[in-house]
């Protein structure tokens, strides 16, 4: 089994886990919010991105957004409360692999190592690269 076939069994198996703790609609919500962790994220590990004015500001709105709809929860104690923390957790983790991945010394890598496969195959190195992804 190779690695990429190791983060899937170990993604699908946090996707089922977290399916069982938490309601789809909770699960739909924080996990999507990868996306502003994302940019979040970017400002500390892609060197020369940024945290504007107006990314700080619509980060700060969704973050607030999300804080508003889960706090009864926190305070009430919602059964899905754990299954909530999988979910963020998951979705902290996408956005992590997101910025990692476009960091400009990773994105060499994998089209290097998408070229070789690729000679190696006979794939084409776009086929091979997204492959690889």
């Amino acid at each position: 089994m190779t690695a990429g076939h190791r983060r899937l069994t170990v993604a699908l198996v946090a996707l089922t886990t977290m399916l069982a703790l938490t309601s789809a609609a909770h699960a739909t919500i924080l996990l999507n919010l990868y996306a502003v962790h994302t940019v979040v994220l970017a400002h500390f590990m892609i060197p020369g991105d940024r945290l504007t004015i107006r990314k700080l500001a619509g980060s700060l709105i969704a973050y607030s957004a999300i804080a508003l709809l889960f706090a009864g929860q926190v305070t009430k104690g919602s059964p899905t409360l754990l299954g909530d923390v999988i979910v963020t957790i998951s979705g902290l983790l996408l956005a992590e692999r997101t910025v990692y991945r476009a960091r400009p010394s990773t994105a060499a890598a994998v089209a290097s190592s998408a070229q070789v496969f690729g000679k190696a195959s006979g794939f084409s190195p776009a086929s091979a690269k997204a492959f690889l992804l």
